[in-house]
């Protein structure tokens, strides 16, 4: 498996929201709730702040005032 560094890569921001995206479509059509969730958005802002952990659950949805840089 090959990483992709975020900082740095403008591409990073794209490749993550595609593939996590390509997912949520995929297990969407089994639970479509998953559907209206953001996980890509909030990986990507906890990225940025520096609380991406492992360990760190995600919620799917973007905590207010969280504001998100480099994603479109």
């Amino acid at each position: 498996m090959v990483g992709i560094k975020g900082n740095g890569n403008n591409g990073a921001v794209a490749m993550l929201e595609r593939d996590v995206n390509n997912i949520r479509g995929t297990l969407g059509r089994f639970a479509p709730e998953l559907l209206e969730t953001e996980y890509a958005r909030e990986m990507w802002a906890l990225f940025e702040e520096g609380e991406l952990t492992a360990d760190r659950q995600a919620h799917g949805c973007l905590r207010a005032g969280r504001e998100i840089g480099r994603l479109r």
